[in-house]
């Protein structure tokens, strides 16, 4: 960054500007590194604007709704806010850094080509999800907001390389059941004038339909090449889709029909009715999924300019470093803090409860006092303190999880340590049960087990993009999640205090020394032949839990712990088709051959493992309709 462009920024305790990112306004998103304590490293977006003139406190009072707004809303299509602060002039939101572009983006990255339709109703599909999600989104006293964007534009869809389409920018949200929240009352005029609906040009009242109105006025510009002109029309000024595009299939042709209906009683009533037309009309048109919108994104050409800056908005493409290699630190701590309920860590961070406790760490909720957000902390354990290796296994644990913006992996949102010098991470707060208690009921459907695997393997391809093993899957680590827009669980990946960083030597595991849980260790983890871990050790784990929720007993079983490694080491491969009956042969097979004593026998990677269990490609970890 320059020094002219640092001098613009007030000092924020706790970050590192790096760069700007994007101006529009009166604001400016920048890059910066959320630094913490034992050398920890988190990539993040800050949005900064600057009110000096006291006629402009109206804008400062959107910017900051925008902050509590985003705060409150936790949803895999919608961007996340971590944090939210005041120094001076100066509002500040902290936000995730994504990778990526904008629709507006991909459609010049297009040139003289279409964005394929089956991109095209992804993205509307994702974004019907974190439409849903808001609209229905009740606050801790189970009071539904009517939460309305008003601004859904190409610009305010923002897919990341990932696949995942994030929904960018609630300044105009309004809440339309909470008193005193909105900044505009009906009469006035927001959003942006190519995609109004009706009653929103008008000055009318909105609601959940008037945002279905807007993502209809997306699909038809993109889809008729609209978006790359300079003024684009108003809705009520263009020609119905069934004369723009008669080409398009009659299912897609419906869907942009009926969101762009003047009248709001005939359009779809909730973002999950048009989302089940989309996921017809996606029947019929190939590919779906973030990991195929990833794999499209990966093979088109390298990014245009954009012939003007962006809105402060829209975050451009960065590259996600590797986890910094640093060697350990001695630290002194000091007297030891007791944690209880009502104690501030860092100063932002309110104790509630203990949750859960660890080998190495103690979880609590907290309530965050800046923004409407609860979450879940972790705690070094006191005994762990003076152990070196546990402080950086600690640190990389929530490294490893802040740098994987995935669905299907917790969020990790800050890192810090207590008064007494303990370390602490701050997640997400996850609400539902691990996948260990479940299966004390017994062995699971099919279909269950499927979405399961198919999200448990969505989220290990990510971490082995990132050249991470985990090294410790078992059931224990895997949530799943209560999620009202999803049929089924949505399944968080947990704990990566002892993955393996291929190629790192910023934690050396001595050979023949055990890490992890051995009645889901590959033979070559057991055996400490730590050189030989790879991609095929956690395909080899996955296999075992699979096996386990299908057939309700583990893989691998002993008396003790000497029998129970024998067992996995030289015992023979149980076959799942001796134990459940119905089941698929290649689904039987798949399952056998990940349990392979050695790994060059199991299957390569996550993804052929999944494509021979299900009989489909791995092509997305979010359940769908």
């Amino acid at each position: 960054m320059t020094s002219s462009e640092l001098l613009k920024l007030p000092e924020i305790p706790g970050y590192e500007p790096i760069r700007l990112i994007a101006r529009g306004g009166m604001g400016a998103v920048y890059e910066a590194w959320r630094v913490g304590p034992f050398g920890f490293r988190k990539r993040v977006a800050l949005k900064v604007v600057t009110i000096t003139d006291s006629r402009l406190h109206r804008d400062a009072e959107r910017f900051c709704r925008e902050a509590r707004v985003c705060a409150m809303l936790s949803h895999r299509n919608i961007v996340r806010v971590y944090d939210f602060i005041r120094i001076r002039d100066h509002y500040i939101a902290m936000m995730e850094l994504l990778e990526g572009c904008d629709l507006d983006g991909l459609v010049h990255r297009m040139g003289a080509d279409d964005v394929p339709l089956w991109v095209v109703m992804n993205i509307a599909e994702q974004a019907l999800d974190g439409l849903e999600y808001a609209h229905s989104f009740r606050d801790a006293e189970l009071r539904p907001l009517g939460l309305v964007h008003r601004d859904i534009t190409p610009g305010n869809l923002f897919l990341c390389s990932d696949g995942v389409l994030k929904i960018l920018d609630f300044g105009l949200a309004k809440l339309r059941n909470v008193a005193n929240t909105s900044l505009t009352a009906d009469g006035w005029v927001v959003g942006t004038r190519a995609f109004l609906a009706p009653e929103q040009a008008l000055g009318g009242a909105v609601d959940a339909r008037s945002d279905l109105f807007q993502l209809g006025a997306v699909l038809y510009h993109v889809v008729t090449r609209r978006a790359r002109r300079n003024g684009m029309e108003v809705p009520s000024s263009l020609p119905p889709i069934d004369e723009a595009r008669p080409d398009l299939p009659k299912p897609v042709r419906f869907v942009i029909a009926r969101a762009l209906d003047p009248v709001p009683n005939r359009r779809f009533p909730t973002a999950a009715d048009m989302r089940e037309s989309v996921v017809r009309a996606l029947e019929d048109l190939g590919e779906s999924g973030p990991l195929a919108l990833e794999r499209f994104l990966r093979n088109l050409e390298q990014p245009v300019e954009r012939p003007e800056l962006a809105e402060a908005s829209t975050q451009s493409g960065v590259t996600q470093p590797a986890i910094p290699q640093r060697g350990r630190q001695v630290v002194a701590y000091r007297t030891q803090q007791e944690l209880g309920a009502g104690l501030v860590l860092g100063g932002a961070y309110e104790l509630v409860q203990s949750i859960g406790r660890g080998s190495a760490g103690v979880v609590w909720e907290a309530k965050h006092l800046r923004i409407p957000r609860r979450v879940a902390i972790k705690v070094l354990l006191a005994e762990a303190v003076e152990d070196r290796e546990a402080c950086s296994r600690f640190r990389r644990e929530a490294e490893i999880a802040s740098r994987l913006h995935h669905p299907n992996v917790v969020d990790v949102i800050d890192f810090n340590e207590t008064e007494d010098g303990r370390p602490f991470f701050v997640m997400e707060l996850l609400e539902g049960e691990d996948l260990a208690a479940r299966l004390q009921a017994g062995s699971m459907s099919l279909d269950e087990v499927l979405s399961i695997a198919r999200q448990i393997a969505a989220a290990l391809y990510a971490l082995h993009e990132q050249d991470v093993i985990h090294r410790d899957l078992k059931p224990e680590n895997v949530f799943l999640c209560t999620d009202p827009t999803s049929i089924g669980e949505h399944v968080k990946l947990l704990d990566f205090g002892i993955s393996k960083v291929l190629g790192s030597t910023s934690i050396q595991t001595k050979a023949n020394r055990l890490l992890g849980t051995p009645r889901h260790m590959a033979p070559e983890q057991i055996l400490g032949r730590n050189d030989e871990i790879d991609q095929r050790t956690d395909v080899f784990a996955l296999g075992t839990i699979v096996f386990e929720m299908l057939s309700g007993r583990p893989a691998f079983v002993g008396a003790n712990l000497p029998a129970l490694t024998r067992a996995v080491v030289m015992g023979e491969r149980p076959r799942l088709g001796d134990l459940v009956t119905d089941l698929p042969a290649h689904l039987s097979d798949a399952v056998f051959k990940s349990l392979a004593k050695e790994p060059v026998d199991r299957q390569p990677d996550v993804a052929s493992f999944y494509a021979e269990l299900a009989g489909e490609p791995l092509v997305s970890g979010i359940h769908r309709r």
